[in-house]
């Protein structure tokens, strides 16, 4: 999402009612309040993007990614004014917010609890694991970040440029890495929490970054929609491109695929259009990028002749699941049980020459071989704002297992009420002088004549 300015920033910020229950904060999964980071930024001045920036980053320390990448689902959802017009946009204002107070350098700052001699190991770099170290490292504790890939940022690294700037990510990682609690591992694979020694915790965080497989035949000749998108540049494609799966990882990979000239990109899934779970940010961008989707379609073969992939072979499906879905509107567990062909709907393509297989992933660690775990590879696939909630949320029960500290359980699901410590909070000072004497409140009843006292008020 582009950065607002000052003009539509202006425009966005006063349709905020400033409601007194906070729908929109409610609705968070990081419990980050937009009617009070809108608020704080109403003036204007530096001051007011510093205090905004820290009501964001001490709910969601990745909250300029999250301005940039949030679908509608969360907080606009429950926006009042959606019931008379339409939402405020929120995650535009909250990315272009923190963008601005790093742009006039005043992010806020941090202090973090005494050390209180604990250790903690986090493995997964992504934003569950960064979310978890970085509010371990506030309430006292040394983090360690193990994370496989040479860089940090996890999935939100595969986010194509169109909807997350790199900028955007790199300033939420210089500031949850700030820290000097919080020490960094990169290229460091750990294939199981024994395998670490010394550390009195360890947090499992490393998503889903094992691509689940068709098993059809030719499948070899395939590229995987993590690699892919990892590093789009490094893989040549010819002919029309075959994206295979209906989610938000197939439409990014069939985003970027085009967006490197990729003449036709045409989508394979077992949903229609209309029932793909993906955010309306994302079903625009397939219409605006003129990708074809074939629904209720299954890969069946991959035809492969001297290395090069020739053509597939695909098969109309009955998809019950998708319309018990549509008539629900609740998310049904994916099931190939489910899937039955339809006789004679079979069709061969010899136009195909990329096929990138975009079903879904699976953690590269058993989720139960810790006693904490966060993210994706707990829950399955969630959007990066749940992920760092569950990143707090595993902080949180470390710091309850190990200080004995009262933890109030989260309300639901993927939701934290957590604030991360650190911040200051109190109010602005409003001290003024007032004819030599300090007054604590701008509300002043000044003697005649109306001049006197001009200038105090003002202040004020």
């Amino acid at each position: 999402m582009p950065d607002l300015t000052d003009a539509q920033l202006r425009a966005a910020i006063e349709r905020c009612e400033y409601c007194e229950r906070k729908p929109c904060r409610d609705a968070c999964p990081a419990h980050c309040s937009p009617a009070d980071f809108i608020m704080a930024a109403a003036v204007g001045e530096p001051a007011d993007y510093l205090r905004a920036a820290a009501l964001i980053y001490t709910h969601n320390p990745l909250g300029g990614v999250c301005g940039a990448v949030c679908p509608e689902f969360h907080c606009m959802a429950a926006c009042s004014r959606l019931g008379f017009d339409e939402p405020v946009e929120i995650p535009a204002i909250q990315e272009t917010l923190i963008r601005r107070a790093h742009q006039l350098g005043v992010v806020p700052r941090m202090e973090a609890a005494e050390d209180n001699g604990k250790r903690v190991a986090v493995l997964g770099a992504g934003p569950a694991g960064l979310a978890a170290a970085f509010t371990l490292a506030q309430l006292g504790y040394r983090v360690e970040v193990f994370e496989r890939e040479e860089i940090a940022g996890g999935a939100a690294r595969l986010i194509p440029p169109h909807r997350l700037d790199a900028e955007v990510l790199e300033q939420d990682l210089e500031f949850l890495l700030g820290s000097d609690r919080i020490e960094l591992h990169l290229g460091a694979a750990i294939d199981h929490p024994d395998h670490l020694a010394g550390f009195d915790a360890t947090v499992v965080a490393v998503g889903l970054t094992e691509p689940i497989q068709l098993g059809i035949p030719g499948e070899g000749a395939a590229i995987y929609g993590w690699d892919y998108l990892s590093n789009p540049d490094r893989f040549e494609l010819e002919g029309t491109v075959a994206v295979i799966g209906g989610g938000a990882v197939a439409c990014d990979v069939a985003v970027a695929a085009r967006a490197r000239g990729a003449e036709r990109v045409e989508m394979f899934a077992l949903e229609k259009l209309s029932e793909m779970p993906l955010a309306e940010r994302e079903r625009q961008d397939i219409v605006h990028h003129g990708i074809h989707v074939n629904g209720r379609t299954k890969l069946t073969s991959i035809d492969v002749a001297d290395g090069k992939i020739r053509g597939i072979q695909t098969l109309k499906v009955h998809f019950p699941a998708a319309a018990e879905q549509a008539k629900t509107g609740e998310p049904v567990p994916f099931d190939l049980r489910g899937v039955h062909d339809h006789e004679g709907t079979e069709q061969g393509r010899d136009d195909v020459g990329t096929v990138i297989v975009a079903i879904g992933h699976r953690s590269s660690v058993a989720p139960d071989a810790a006693d904490f775990v966060a993210g994706d590879c707990e829950t399955g696939p969630s959007t990066v704002v749940e992920a760092a909630a569950a990143g707090k949320n595993a902080a949180m029960a470390i710091h309850a297992d190990l200080s004995g500290a009262a933890v109030e359980p989260p309300p639901r699901p993927r939701k934290s009420l957590l604030r991360i410590p650190g911040y200051d909070r109190r109010p602005v000072s409003l001290d003024t002088d007032f004819f030599g004497r300090t007054i604590p409140s701008p509300l002043l009843l000044s003697a005649a004549p109306p001049t006197d006292g001009y200038e105090q008020m003002n202040r004020a």
